[in-house]
């Protein structure tokens, strides 16, 4: 039978990028199921706010220098019993996704020089 078939868009967002509307029209064009993002400044939380209604089920992890936080976010609902979280240790943001029945373990993160 007919597979379900889901998109995720990972993006480094650049955290003061000149041009976010550039973004917001690849999300929209796009539509993916997922986004992950990294580059989340205070400038993005704010842009990504205007993604809330299409991209109800969020988690955005701040990283203390201001530059490197994290977002995940989903049109799909996280799955049932499960709390999305940020992991203190390094900009990451885990998630559990329910696609139609199927759990998934999603995260954004941003790595640390080196590496």
């Amino acid at each position: 039978g007919d597979q379900a078939v889901y998109r995720l868009l990972q993006m480094k967002l650049r955290f003061n990028n000149s041009t976010p509307e550039k973004v917001l029209s690849l999300i929209g064009r796009t539509q993916p199921d997922v986004i992950t993002l990294d580059e989340v400044s205070d400038m993005w939380k704010a842009k990504l706010g205007h993604l809330a209604s299409a991209y109800p089920y969020r988690i955005l992890c701040p990283y203390p220098n201001g530059v490197f936080g994290v977002a995940l976010l989903s049109r799909r609902p996280f799955a049932a019993g499960t709390q999305p979280r940020c992991d203190g240790r390094d900009a990451m943001a885990i998630a559990t996704v329910d696609f139609g029945g199927t759990d998934v373990d999603v995260a954004a993160m941003h790595l640390t020089w080196p590496w």
